[in-house]
């Protein structure tokens, strides 16, 4: 009987796995099936030749992403017109003979936008596209494709649609530069006279914008030579000069003005998640469909989902394959399987929840760098985000981060008002936050708590007693002593909100935690600010600086104070962003070259760094510090807080106040790293990422999952997801075993059955 047992156990199990590896091939399959692409319409105009369409590519550098993106091309049309330009960087020299493409070099960068590089301008960029379809123009081109370094070729294009300009088929895109609901109703406030020619004109425009019912002009879009030359020839150049500064909106810009016929095309997809339509604001009744100028929207509906996923599909493939992402692993597969199953009752539905799971894999930001550094990072995201979840759900980390982004919902949206440019904008994404972090009462809210007690009596200690107390904590470290143990650094009023209300707790908190010096940019060099931090400079504590510092330390005029979410023109210090950079480059520069203390975390007034059991951050630190094979930076995962349904701002402290937290830590954070292993030059220096202090690829020794071992020492964890992918991969396999079982016994029932004795043989059995 049990060698019978056996057998049918045998062949019940090697039907389940067939079955499951036909079940995992069929998703494969359905994804990659070839009649997601639409037949080509009849009154689409189809190439006649292998030089009809011709590409334009604008890059300053060889990488292993540029030729790929080439070769992609190649594949299908090996002998196009591919006009190839260096924009003010590398000569293409080898790669124009490998790829049979034809290298130009300028001397003047552009970049693709003039926040990125104040040399861009949109007439300057028009003048380099007329250049290069003048030459494909020669070649015997009707067709010029943009193209970039992330723009992949998966088939190859048959034809286009009888337009000027040719744009994604699946974007419903209500945020194209100016002609965004945001930007339109800054542009209604004002006067029709006190608006700039360039704002009037987009004015006017708005009606004919919203009857396009959105399109986007970005990589892959197409432009019928003849049209372009002719609009550009047509064109007054102060018209060109108040185009819009970015380069596909200013190709979105040039062609309202210039009454461009834009289509659609199915054929050119960009991968969206989740995938739909959006929102446009509602378009005026009286507005008519501008036939010329819109083109027939009815039969230009956006692509259907399922051509969105199998872009995903693709995109996950391709990074999966070069290590530029993880595996998918068990869950993932279990996840996607169990999707995949409701195709047949809710088609729609099981598409849109696999484009979200492979969303989750494959998003994530572009860098300008080599596909090796490329890869590295995107890889090291996608751990960042495991690491993370499984820190969760198995062991704490020791070091918290509490970050209180939302507080009050009047506060939060009279700071993002002014980022946001609307009351309106900065609610909605108030109530979005709120949402999407699933918060709840937290355990966190009542740990950070026990400091309280500390805060209360460090304000009725004498100056002498606290400074002894506190803030001595450098000069009796084993070795060359140091004024400070960890310095803070801190920038405070960048925005039009004075901060000073939360600036003692800030310090007080991180004063109790174990922190002993800090350094505090005051962005617009507030009054009240310096009055308040009086006591604090003059004992020391404190080291104020009356504005924010620019890469050579000078101070950045309050008028010329740029941010993340405001990017002007013409201002010294480019983008918001490049500005910010490098604000915080000089800042932990000149703390490193002082050698005034051992460690530097770089934090925000609303984000509250501590220990989860010891005593003092300082506590935790001082076995790290200076030691041979010792953590060089510990990363720490934000445990992000809402409201807690506070409307105004609350009558007590934040970390009082605000007591519901997210269901689980978020993947980003900020971090705490020894001032002595900050690379201040040569590769790997650290450029003013205000998350990371130190980049692993310098050798560094990061330690981001991490707890309290028995001893009370602060132990890393070196590789926890692999151990856990192990654990996770022989839990579905003893899951798969116990859910044979009934089956199994259900065979073994009816082959007694099917015996001459029946039940009188099942029960002697």
């Amino acid at each position: 009987m049990f060698s019978s047992l056996r057998k049918s156990f045998a062949i019940v199990f090697l039907i389940a796995v067939y079955t499951l590896y036909l079940t995992l091939q069929g998703m494969q399959s359905v994804d990659r099936k070839e009649d997601v692409f639409l037949e080509m319409p009849h009154d689409w105009i189809p190439l006649k030749s292998p030089t009809d369409l011709a590409f334009y590519f604008q890059t300053d550098r060889v990488s292993r992403r540029m030729e790929f993106s080439i070769a992609s091309v190649r594949r299908f049309f090996p002998e196009a017109p591919f006009y190839l330009l260096s924009d003010g960087g590398d000569l293409f020299t080898d790669v124009a003979a490998k790829w049979n493409v034809t290298a130009v070099h300028s001397a003047m960068r552009m970049h693709l936008a003039q926040y990125a590089n104040e040399n861009f301008t949109c007439q300057r960029h028009l003048l380099r596209l007329a250049e290069a379809a003048r030459w494909a123009q020669d070649k015997g081109a009707r067709y010029l494709m943009i193209w970039e370094e992330d723009t992949r070729m998966l088939r190859p294009v048959r034809g286009f649609p009888d337009a000027d300009v040719i744009t994604m088929g699946n974007i419903h895109n209500d945020h194209c530069g100016v002609f965004s609901p945001e930007s339109m109703q800054r542009l209604e406030q004002k006067k029709e006279k006190d608006l700039a020619p360039g704002d009037l004109r987009r004015m006017r425009q708005r009606d004919r914008y919203t009857a396009r019912q959105g399109f986007s002009a970005g990589p892959g879009s197409t432009w019928k030579i003849h049209s372009l030359l002719s609009a550009l020839g047509t064109s007054k150049s102060e018209d060109l000069d108040e185009l819009y500064q970015v380069q596909d909106l200013c190709w979105e810009d040039f062609a309202l003005m210039t009454d461009q016929a834009v289509q659609r095309s199915p054929e050119v997809q960009q991968m969206l998640s989740p995938y739909g339509r959006g929102n446009m604001w509602p378009r005026p009744a009286s507005t008519p469909r501008l036939a010329r100028s819109s083109g027939d929207l009815d039969s230009q509906r956006p692509a259907d989902p399922l051509r969105n996923l199998q872009c995903l599909w693709c995109l996950d493939s391709c990074k999966s394959s070069c290590g530029c992402t993880g595996l998918r692993w068990g869950v993932e597969w279990l996840q996607y399987l169990a999707v995949w199953l409701l195709w047949p009752l809710a088609p729609t539905f099981s598409i849109i929840e696999r484009e979200k799971i492979l969303w989750s894999r494959c998003r994530g930001r572009v860098w300008a760098d080599d596909d090796l550094r490329f890869c590295a990072k995107l890889q090291a995201l996608s751990m960042a985000r495991r690491r993370c979840a499984l820190m969760r759900w198995w062991l704490p980390t020791e070091i918290e981060l509490h970050h209180y982004q939302q507080r009050s919902e009047e506060e939060f949206v009279k700071r993002r008002s002014y980022q946001m440019k609307g009351l309106e904008a900065a609610k909605q994404d108030f109530w979005r936050r709120e949402e999407e972090e699933h918060l709840n009462d937290c355990e966190g809210a009542r740990r950070i708590l026990r400091f309280l007690p500390l805060m209360d009596s460090l304000k009725t200690l004498p100056w002498s007693e606290r400074l002894q107390r506190f803030h001595a904590m450098g000069r009796d470290h084993q070795g060359t002593p140091r004024p400070h143990f960890i310095t803070a650094v801190l920038e405070v009023n960048l925005f039009s909100t004075v901060e000073d209300e939360y600036l003692l707790e800030w310090i007080d908190f991180h004063t109790v935690a174990g922190m002993d010096h800090f350094v505090i940019y005051d962005a617009r060099n507030v009054s009240s600010t310096g009055e308040l931090l009086k006591d604090y400079v003059s004992n020391g504590v404190v080291e104020l600086w009356p504005c924010r510092i620019d890469v050579d330390g000078n101070c950045v005029p309050v008028d010329e104070l740029m941010t993340w979410n405001l990017k002007a023109k013409d201002l010294r210090g480019g983008s918001g962003g490049a500005q910010e950079e490098a604000f915080r480059a000089a800042a932990v520069k000149r703390i490193v070259q002082e050698v005034s203390t051992y460690w530097i975390a770089q934090l925000d007034l609303d984000e509250f760094m501590f220990p989860r059991q010891a005593s003092s951050l300082r506590e935790l630190l001082v076995p790290h510090t200076h030691q041979a094979g010792s953590v060089d930076m510990f990363f720490v995962w934000y445990l992000i807080f809402g409201s807690s349904g506070w409307h105004a701002k609350p009558p007590m402290r934040q970390i009082e106040a605000y007591r519901r937290c997210a269901s689980a830590r978020n993947w980003n954070g900020k971090s705490i790293a020894q001032a002595d292993s900050i690379v201040l030059s040569g590769p790997g220096r650290y450029s003013g990422f205000s998350h990371k202090l130190i980049e692993e690829s310098t050798g560094a020794r990061v330690c981001d999952a991490h707890y309290l071992n028995w001893w009370g020492e602060v132990t890393c964890l070196e590789n926890p997801v692999r151990l856990f992918d192990i654990v996770s991969v022989v839990l579905c396999l003893g899951i798969a075993l116990l859910l044979l079982w009934p089956l199994l016994a259900a065979v073994w029932m009816l082959r007694c059955f099917s015996r001459e004795e029946g039940l009188q043989g099942f029960k002697k059995h």
